[in-house]
């Protein structure tokens, strides 16, 4: 028999227990085939230290379980096994390290936790999101200048905000004019949620009030097109210099500051 047993989002717990039939065999298919319908990775938690048997169908069986489910391999994350005999063992880590991309490890009975976590991906530090913003030294006090190297997440943008608001603060005035110069080595995106942060557009169209010139240096494409796009109805001047001219997009970023 097979316990089956939902553990978390996308993972299932199969307690392999006595003698194992084609209908367990049967159960465990229905049951992954419906996380494919669900999104995300799926993961399995597989207890077989209390199997004593597999039915000469449940071999039979299997084997076309696991033939149809060759085309949704990609979908599968992280694989634990607990055993206590180790030829079964042996054979897990086998398949394992025929399947590219799917994690797997096996657990003595004694480690069940420790294979509930790896499968749970429990305890697993959060990644932190490379910085995609570096600041770079500006050819003038008035001028904000960065590099955009990756994707860009929310604290990227707030670390921008912040300099901006921090450089309007030191020039009171309502004539004050601040200039932009953006290299752009590799965009890769931005995060979704950026689209949806009001304090992010609220900013942006404060620091726009007080643009004077917005240099772009190494954009090209479809970035180059939507500056050429937005110049018309702003009154920021936008300009945008190959990579090999960003000394002649310094001095003109500065000029009139």
């Amino acid at each position: 028999m097979i316990i089956i047993e939902k553990i978390g989002p996308q993972t299932l717990s199969l307690d392999l227990r006595d003698q194992v039939s084609a209908s367990d065999i049967q159960a465990v298919d229905d049951a992954v085939r419906d996380l494919l319908e669900e999104d995300g990775k799926i993961n399995l938690l597989l207890d077989l230290t209390g199997i004593s048997d597999v039915s000469a169908g449940a071999v039979a069986e299997d084997v076309k379980v696991e033939t149809a489910l060759l085309p949704h391999l990609r979908r599968f994350g992280r694989i634990a096994a607990v055993t206590d005999k180790q030829w079964i063992a042996t054979v897990m880590r086998a398949a394992g390290h025929l399947m590219p991309g799917l994690e797997y490890q096996t657990f003595d009975p004694d480690d069940r936790l420790a294979a509930r976590t790896f499968v749970l991906d429990e305890g697993a530090a959060p990644e932190t999101p490379v910085p995609a913003v570096r600041f770079l030294d500006p050819p003038h006090p008035h001028v904000l200048a960065y590099e955009i190297d990756g994707v860009i997440q929310q604290s990227d943008a707030d670390a921008v905000i912040d300099r901006l608001n921090t450089m309007m603060a030191e020039t009171p005035g309502e004539g004050r004019r601040i200039s932009l110069l953006v290299r752009v080595t590799n965009f890769a995106g931005f995060a979704p949620s950026m689209l949806i942060s009001g304090p992010l557009w609220t900013a942006k169209m404060a620091a726009i009030r007080n643009l004077h010139r917005y240099a772009l240096v190494g954009a090209g494409g479809w970035m180059e097109s939507l500056a050429k796009l937005a110049d018309p109805v702003t009154t920021v001047e936008m300009k945008s210099f190959d990579a090999d001219d960003e000394d002649d997009a310094r001095e003109w970023v500065s000029e009139g500051l």
